[in-house]
Formats: structure tokens, sequence, C-alpha cells
């Protein structure tokens, strides 16, 4: 009987064990999505801000080759 009963309180305190874990992996994941979330929305901003830049260098060269057209055509 009594090896019945040891492994019954094994079993309650591994089931304990379990549930714990649950609720602490559960408090985990709401943070680790909202960091996940704004790591996304942040490399977002950084592609565009990117692409954004590029755009403006592009168009600052074509400015320039420009000027320097206008300047060879009149001379």
């Amino acid at each position: 009987m009594q090896s019945r009963t040891l492994s019954a309180k094994v079993k309650s305190g591994l089931a304990t064990i379990r549930t714990n874990l649950q609720k602490r992996n559960a408090s985990w994941r709401s943070p680790m999505q909202i960091c996940e979330s704004q790591m996304q929305a942040c490399n977002r901003r950084a592609k565009f801000a990117k692409a954004k830049n590029c755009v403006v260098s592009a168009n600052a060269d074509l400015q320039n080759r420009n000027a320097v057209l206008q300047s060879q055509s009149q001379i």
C-alpha cells in the first residue's frame, strides 16, 4: 500500500510542477509576442527608411548629372 501512496504523491507532485511550468510559460508568451511584433515593425520601418534614402540619393545623383549635362550643352 505504501508504494501506491508514494506513487500517487509523486504523480500529484509532478502534476503540480507541470501546471506551474505551464503557467510560467503562458506568462512569458505574451511579452515575447509583443517584443516580436515590435521587432517586426522596427524592421519594416528600417527597410522603408533604407528605400527612401536610396531614392533620395538616386534623385540627387540624377540632378547632379542633369546639371553637368546642362552646363556642357551651354558651352
